[in-house]
């Protein structure tokens, strides 16, 4: 398998994860000048822009691990331009990675991580 084809993968189990979890899905992919949100979806307590990352096994660590530091800037831009068009309600927002590990035996591990690149502004 390709990089594309374990990410397309990653993000259809991350989509079917949200969906089973009430989450309406509002973008899968958006691209914009800010860069990639692999997915946008909506709960009932917030708008949350998902970064999905995938792996085979973890011999290079966990996929979350890949997310570093400088995405939050990409994700307050990407946020801040989605929104600058969003005809919904007034709601939170929250910036989450959602972990697939590919395992043996064809199954699956995932993890989602809420709010992990946001901060607290109160």
């Amino acid at each position: 398998m390709h990089n594309k084809e374990i990410g397309s993968w990653g993000e259809d189990i991350a989509v079917d994860f949200l969906k089973k979890r009430g989450f309406s899905l509002l973008e899968r992919t958006g691209n914009c000048f800010a860069g990639e949100a692999v997915i946008i979806a909506l709960d009932d307590k917030a708008l949350h822009f998902v970064e999905v990352k995938t792996r085979i096994g973890t011999g290079k660590g966990f996929p979350a691990e890949a997310v570093n530091a400088k995405k939050r800037q990409r994700y307050e831009a990407i946020s801040e331009l989605y929104l600058s068009s969003y005809d919904g309600c007034e709601t939170g927002i929250t910036f989450d990675i959602i972990s697939v590990t590919l395992l043996p035996n064809d199954r699956v591990f995932v993890r989602c991580y809420n709010n992990v690149l946001s901060s607290d502004c109160r």
